[in-house]
This record gives C-alpha cells, sequence and structure tokens, in this order.
C-alpha cells in the first residue's frame, strides 16, 4: 500500500468462469466494515457493468436524497475537475515551451542521425519507464518474501 498509495488493492482471478475478487485494505485506517461495504458496492458496479444485474435508478435517487452531493449541479464535479487540470497544465505552459524549444535547438545543431537517436532513446524511455516500474515491483514483491 505505502508504494502504491492504494487505500484499496484488489485481486482479481477466474476460476471455472467465475470471478473470484479480494480486498486487501490499508489496515488500520480502513476497517474490516469499510472495508466490507467497498466491496459489495465494488461488485454490484461490476455486476451492472457486466449487465448481469440491473439498477433501480429511482430508488437510488431517493436513497441519495440525504447525501450532501445530491444537491450539487449535473456535472459540476467534472467541469471543475476540468477546468482545474486545465489550469494545471497551463500553469507549467512556460516548462512546455522551453521543453520544445530545447528540443527544436537540440535538432538545429545535431545531424540528423543524432538528433533521431537521441529522441528515440528519449521516446524510449519515456515510455518504456512506466511500463517496466510494474514489473520491477513485483520482482521487488516476490524476492522480498
Amino acid at each position: 500500500h505505502a508504494r502504491t498509495g492504494c487505500l484499496y488493492q484488489a485481486s482479481c482471478m477466474t476460476v471455472d468462469g467465475e470471478l473470484k475478487c479480494t480486498f486487501h485494505p490499508a489496515a488500520p485506517v480502513v476497517s474490516e466494515q469499510v472495508n466490507e461495504q467497498f466491496a459489495d458496492a465494488f461488485m454490484d458496479v461490476l455486476e451492472v457493468v457486466a449487465e448481469t444485474k440491473e439498477v433501480d435508478v429511482t430508488k437510488e435517487v431517493e436513497e441519495s436524497a440525504g447525501n450532501p452531493l445530491s444537491a450539487l449541479r449535473d456535472n459540476l464535479l467534472p467541469t471543475a475537475a476540468g477546468l482545474i487540470g486545465a489550469a494545471a497544465v497551463a500553469s507549467h505552459a512556460g516548462a512546455f515551451s522551453d521543453f520544445y524549444n530545447s528540443i527544436m535547438e537540440m535538432k538545429a545543431n545535431a545531424s540528423p542521425e543524432d538528433f533521431s537517436a537521441a529522441l528515440n532513446f528519449w521516446i524510449f524511455f519515456a515510455v518504456g519507464h512506466p511500463i517496466l516500474e510494474p514489473i520491477l515491483w513485483i520482482s521487488h514483491v516476490l524476492h522480498g518474501s
């Protein structure tokens, strides 16, 4: 949990065509009761997505009447998250511009072959790092136990 920052890690596998899940909460932060509620809600969502269970939407809306989030206008939270995300990206516009300018300077001062090799190495590193990190993590877990 410490490496991922996740309060709920789930392990899932299929046994004889049936999905089996286990939930590993960060104890004592998450109690067994809260974990059980989360697991039940998670499985309900999976059943709805898999279309093996139907949900009465009007019942869900009535039950959520006491929920303070029910008073919010539709799409307010996604809109706010989008605006905050756009502002965060815009706040780094100078860094993006500097990065682009340094790439263009490198291209202007290097042969096409050298530039291509350097750019391909950078792309390989930028793409490969997030792909390799889970592999290195599981290696650490398996060799540490």
